[in-house]
């Protein structure tokens, strides 16, 4: 198993008994280093899809780009947008990482190849990461290759 894929797997699967383990990789990790067998994703790929705040600031003080494309050509900050979780206590965490994301410099206008960001934040039902991205002024009429935008995808809902 290569770091980046225990890595997520520490996220994926947390446990308090491992949360050293976590902190030792992602100190360990090259923030340039990507997992070939998770689509190329970066370290800061992985804390983001989980909204930890804290490592994501600790990865971009350390040189990682915030803009980095794994091979789907997907950016941190569309792989937090894509976080499938119905959990509604996990809203804030994720506006938090999504504003801490934009505050960086991450790019609003195609964060992914064929959608947006806002997009996948609304079909996934964050609706306070899609309040921080407008607020940052994503445009509501950024289609993905279907021609959906946001307020399609709403409506359908």
């Amino acid at each position: 198993m290569t770091p980046l894929r225990e890595l997520y797997d520490l996220y994926y699967y947390p446990n308090p008994a491992k949360e050293e383990r976590r902190r030792q990789l992602l100190a360990e990790i090259s923030t340039d280093a990507r997992d070939e067998d998770n689509y190329g994703r970066t370290s800061l790929h992985i804390v983001a899809e989980f909204a930890d705040c804290e490592a994501i600031a600790s990865l971009l003080d350390h040189g990682a780009e915030v803009n980095d494309r794994d091979e789907e050509g997907h950016t941190p900050l569309f792989r937090l947008a894509s976080r499938r979780s119905r959990v509604s206590a996990l809203e804030e965490p994720i506006a938090s990482a999504a504003r801490l994301l934009l505050d960086r410099g991450a790019n609003l206008p195609r964060s992914a190849r064929g959608t947006t960001a806002l997009i996948e934040a609304v079909q996934n039902r964050h609706h306070a990461m899609a309040a921080v991205l407008i607020g940052s002024g994503q445009r509501l009429d950024s289609a993905n290759s279907y021609g959906d935008n946001a307020l399609h995808i709403l409506c359908r809902r």
